[in-house]
């Protein structure tokens, strides 16, 4: 009998309310939809309970947009160090401000750290989402701070909707030395032939860097009655397009949690891509994300 396949779950959140504040939690509507089923605390004992059926070994921790970033950061170290997860830590810092060397200073002395992320989607309605109000694609300030990640040997997980990864890809191209990690299968915000093309040929875009890799979660969030079927040309397309070699399957939760359960999620993942090789796989689902996070040698301290 075949073993479960090991899971890193390279992109999921955790929140202590009476530890921290995350004004955005208190909005009403949220990409993903209501958030009043997750405006509440969701901490490791939560996760576990969520993954409990899925053999997760280690997970990624990105930054949730906590209103105090370092105190989120360092909190995270904490929880990993008494918890055993998050294995790794994406900080969030602003890569503009004049004190990001400061900043970077501080979670240089964090060991779980990995990278850096900064939410960059960016739309000229300023709608479509929480967006920052600059598009900071086109600040050279941004771009210094870019490149400042290469001397702190951090990753940069790169989060922008589907119409900016044209204009992303370029950027990634000037920072060769840097590894950057699309986030949430490269956000494609209108689910219609329209916006598939236009993903699609952002992704093709990107895929073209040799330090690019992406990690296929969030559909949901876009598309929220999902289905195997629904899923299924954007997980294949991006495979095809980036290789086995550069893609990595998460869960996104809590968030995703909005729109399905955990094993609903990883169990669909695995569906679209059974008729590949057990080997790439488990690069998927798990070897990929202990490479491009370097985290530690796979033990299962669940």
């Amino acid at each position: 009998m075949t073993s479960p396949l090991p899971f890193v779950d390279a992109h999921h959140h955790l929140w202590d309310l009476e530890k921290n504040n995350y004004s955005w939690l208190k909005e009403e509507v949220h990409l993903a939809g209501r958030l009043d089923p997750i405006r509440k605390s969701y901490v490791v004992k939560d996760y576990k309970e969520d993954i409990k059926n899925q053999n997760v070994a280690q997970s990624v921790h990105l930054q949730a947009e906590c209103d105090d970033r370092i105190a989120e950061t360092k909190w995270l170290q904490h929880v990993s160090e008494n918890e055993g997860l998050p294995s790794a830590i994406v900080a969030e810092a602003n890569l503009a401000a004049p004190n990001l060397k400061e900043v970077l200073d501080v979670y240089r002395t964090v060991p779980q750290m990995r990278g850096i992320r900064q939410l960059l989607n960016w739309h000229p309605s300023n709608v479509k989402m929480r967006v920052p109000k600059e598009d900071y694609l086109k600040s050279e300030a941004w771009l210094k701070g870019l490149e400042l990640l290469t001397e702190y040997g951090l990753s940069y997980d790169l989060q922008v909707w589907a119409h900016q990864l044209a204009e992303a890809s370029v950027i990634v191209a000037r920072v060769p030395k840097l590894q950057f990690i699309p986030n949430h299968t490269g956000m494609p915000l209108e689910r219609n032939d329209a916006g598939y093309q236009l993903w699609r040929d952002g992704m093709s875009k990107m895929a073209v860097n040799p330090n690019v890799a992406v990690k296929i979660s969030g559909l949901g969030m876009t598309d929220h009655k999902w289905t195997v079927d629904s899923l299924r040309p954007y997980v294949l397309t991006t495979i095809e397009l980036f290789g086995i070699d550069r893609c990595m399957f998460a869960s996104n939760f809590p968030v995703d949690k909005l729109l399905s359960d955990y094993d609903t999620l990883i169990n669909a993942f695995k569906e679209i891509v059974s008729d590949l090789p057990r080997k790439d796989q488990e690069k998927m689902f798990h070897d990929n994300a202990v490479r491009f996070y370097r985290l530690n040698q796979l033990k299962n301290n669940l």
